[in-house]
């Protein structure tokens, strides 16, 4: 066993609690899936399960490089590191975006953005799963990577940093259109009032945790706050999904 670093270990710790959450939040979303009778919020529930997976499973690989550390005393292969995290940019990205442009109605704007969004989600996963593995382009070209002590330094570049642009704007869109959506029930319907709201906002905080995350310098302090925020959003997210009793009484 590896002796690790408490930057480390937070690194580890909390990857592995947001890739848990993630995916339990994402299985509830699914329960509502099977029991929806409608087949056009079937697929938007769907797609927000798939979406909320693919949201923790971008810390999949820093979780994975944190136990691989713990009981093995090594590091990642840079290459699986790619695999796991490129392919999880692109489902969530596939995901995302087809909740967002499927609240636009202008055909134009529909069919431009799942060109752009669904071409770079797409490329995401043919880079990480096809052209890296085959040697084809080398990790290198698309992600400066350092591990050490249990916490993975990747930065994206190249193509790979365009692609998450791409991705996160997906999301910087999302965010105010459910917001918006939600307002305009308030005097209709609360929880589809509250629903909205909670999306909205907690997609907007995991915006802006997860770009801090993935661009501020390690710094014990600063990444527990990040993470903190990151495992907010989800929070968030899931009482909007749920929207348990007690927001139905504060808001009422």
């Amino acid at each position: 066993m590896a002796n690790i670093s408490s930057i480390g270990a937070i690194t580890g710790l909390s990857s592995l609690l947001i890739v848990i959450f993630s995916y339990v939040l994402g299985l509830i979303v699914l329960r509502s899936f099977f029991r929806d009778p409608n087949p056009d919020t079937r697929k938007k529930t769907l797609m927000l399960a798939i979406g909320l997976i693919g949201l923790g499973s971008n810390w999949l690989a820093s979780s994975l490089n944190f136990l691989t550390v713990v009981m093995m005393a090594q590091n990642i292969n840079p290459i699986l590191y790619i695999m796991l995290l490129g392919t999880a940019l692109g489902v969530s990205g596939i995901a995302w975006s087809y909740v967002a442009f499927s609240f636009f109605e202008s055909p134009i704007i529909k069919g431009a953005g799942f060109v752009i969004a669904w071409g770079a989600s797409v490329l995401s996963i043919v880079i990480s799963l096809f052209l890296i593995p085959f040697n084809v382009i080398t990790v290198s070209d698309v992600l400066t990577f350092e591990s050490k002590e249990g916490i993975v330094l990747a930065e994206f570049q190249g193509i790979m940093l365009v692609i998450v642009i791409i991705l996160l704007g997906i999301i910087l869109i999302l965010s105010p259109i459910f917001i918006y959506s939600g307002v305009q029930w308030k005097d209709v319907d609360i929880k589809v009032f509250i629903r909205g709201l909670f999306l909205g906002i907690g997609l907007l905080l995991f915006l802006v945790f997860s770009v801090g995350d993935a661009f501020l310098p390690a710094d014990v302090v600063l990444l527990f706050v990040i993470r903190s925020g990151v495992l907010l959003s989800f929070v968030i997210l899931f009482l909007g999904i749920t929207v348990p009793e007690f927001l139905l009484t504060f808001f009422q």
